[in-house]
């Protein structure tokens, strides 16, 4: 038993270095941050040889806390990975979520988008694209002007895509890329580009917006993607309880 905790506990040791990982490359959010501190005790009771003293009753209550905590992030990312697997049907227009740009180059994540709107463009040719988000801090362009540099670059024609520049998050790039959309008459059946973890929230302010989404999951770098995730778990909630 003491072995099997003491190998639990390493496990989660490297799950929190992978967490923390994109602190090499300048990467900071709340998502690599919050599941450290949460996991940090229970590696503590997991490597002690008896960490509450004999007391099952704390033993059982600390139990479970982690085991509801475990419960909650697991159901939420079932149904986060769950809207992710609504694939896109044929002849919809694809909406490209902005992400960061590092002066005039888009981050891994927002190429990893454009790839995935190439993907959906390139199998149906009369589909077009809303390229979706504005100039943030420490960004030279905007982020739908990356994506259509990206696209086009890639081999997309510029006449199939359609910039929204005035976003500054994911509610507003929906809702804006809505009014373009009825704007010029588009399919209102949208094929969301985007992370997986991204889609269940931008599913949710596409319908608010009065578009039927279906997704065209990116692959999230692997180095990146826990933190990501936990994230967006946060964000999932926010979006349920305020919205």
């Amino acid at each position: 038993m003491r072995l099997l905790r003491k190998t639990l506990a390493i496990l989660l040791i490297l799950f929190c270095l992978w967490l923390l990982l994109p602190l090499a490359a300048g990467i900071f959010h709340i998502g690599m941050i919050y599941p450290v501190i949460l996991l940090l005790p229970l590696i503590v009771v997991l490597w002690r040889r008896s960490p509450f003293g004999g007391s099952r009753r704390r033993a059982a209550a600390f139990s479970l806390c982690y085991a509801a905590a475990l419960v909650f992030c697991l159901g939420t990312v079932a149904v986060m990975a769950k809207a992710a697997q609504n694939d896109g049907g044929d002849g919809g227009t694809v909406i490209v979520l902005g992400c960061k740009v590092r002066g005039s180059t888009p981050s891994r994540l927002l190429y990893d988008r454009c790839e995935a709107a190439r993907g959906y463009l390139e199998a149906n040719p009369d589909a077009v694209c809303v390229a979706a988000g504005g100039q943030g801090a420490g960004e030279d362009i905007s982020e739908a002007e990356s994506i259509f540099q990206v696209l086009t670059i890639r081999g997309v024609a510029p006449e199939r895509i359609y910039l929204e520049e005035s976003s500054t998050n994911t509610e507003e790039n929906l809702a804006n890329a809505a009014e373009i959309i009825a704007a010029n008459g588009l399919s209102t059946d949208v094929v969301i580009a985007t992370d997986a973890f991204h889609q269940f929230r931008a599913a949710r302010y596409a319908k608010k917006a009065g578009l039927n989404p279906t997704a065209a999951p990116s692959a999230t770098y692997l180095p990146v993607m826990p933190g990501y995730w936990a994230r967006e778990i946060l964000a999932v909630w926010k979006a349920i309880l305020l919205r």
